[in-house]
């Protein structure tokens, strides 16, 4: 990935892109890209980037990996979010 700082020139080109490597959620082989319209300001295209990284779960998946889980802790999560499922649908079972 080929990354350049943003200066205020750029807000006045057309040819602007911010991306980020993702090779899940995107068609553009890889990239997730936010390309500038015309008068954008440069504040609106990131913030439309950001949403759209938002829209991916890349910062819940940031937040994961902020810290490391013990692979306890993440089986224990996995049970309680399984147990909290099935009492869900008992529940629902129960009242049709």
């Amino acid at each position: 990935m080929n990354e350049r700082k943003v200066t205020k020139e750029d807000s006045l080109t057309p040819d602007v892109r911010f991306s980020l490597a993702d090779n899940r959620h995107s068609k553009e082989g890889g990239l997730s890209v936010v390309q500038k319209e015309e008068n954008e300001p440069v504040g609106k295209m990131l913030w439309r980037f950001r949403k759209k990284m938002f829209r991916f779960g890349f910062w819940d998946e940031i937040k994961k990996r902020k810290f490391y889980t013990k692979p306890t802790d993440k089986r224990r999560a996995a049970e309680k979010v399984r147990k909290l499922n099935v009492k869900i649908a008992n529940r629902m079972y129960q009242n049709k």
